[in-house]
């Protein structure tokens, strides 16, 4: 006699590149809106005009966020989302998606097999790439609750 046994979980699987995130930062001041170029990515920016980008962090088995190296790497168990328009890029320009009015807003898909219940983030960087960058602001933890193509909104958060 064979019996066979299993478990019912909760959790489900997001498919690679099938989830969006999309907020607005703020500089320190809390007011002024980290400025973007709306461009798609930082290769084409001029590095003497303001400019901003966003990586999509996934927190880790920990749950909670690492600073990050100067170079823009993670740190701990946290691991950047490459974006799933461009892979083996982790950066989405603040202002994407928004080209009559950035204000700090970001737009972007990002792309990696998550967990139901995962804790992602996103950084704020406030340059052409982190080292020339002197300021970053993370969001909040976020639960990605609904992966399949659906917007995850980080709000509105400011700049350290």
């Amino acid at each position: 006699m064979l019996v066979l046994f299993g478990m019912y979980s909760a959790f489900g699987y997001a498919d690679a590149g099938t989830f969006s995130t999309g907020g607005r930062v703020l500089n320190a001041d809390g007011v002024t809106p980290l400025p973007g170029t709306g461009l798609k990515g930082k290769d084409s920016a001029d590095p003497d005009q303001p400019y901003g980008y966003i990586q999509c962090i996934y927190a880790g088995a920990d749950d909670a966020i690492d600073p990050p190296n100067a170079d823009g790497t993670t740190t701990g168990d946290d691991v950047l989302l490459e974006t799933a328009e461009f892979p083996g890029q982790f950066f989405t320009a603040v202002g994407e998606g928004f080209p009559f009015s950035p204000q700090g807003r970001f737009s972007e898909d990002f792309t990696y097999s998550l967990s139901i219940g995962a804790m992602i983030y996103c950084r704020a960087w406030n340059g052409t790439s982190p080292p020339v960058s002197t300021s970053y602001g993370d969001s909040a933890l976020y639960t990605l609750d609904n992966a399949i193509f659906a917007m995850n909104d980080f709000g509105t958060w400011s700049t350290d």
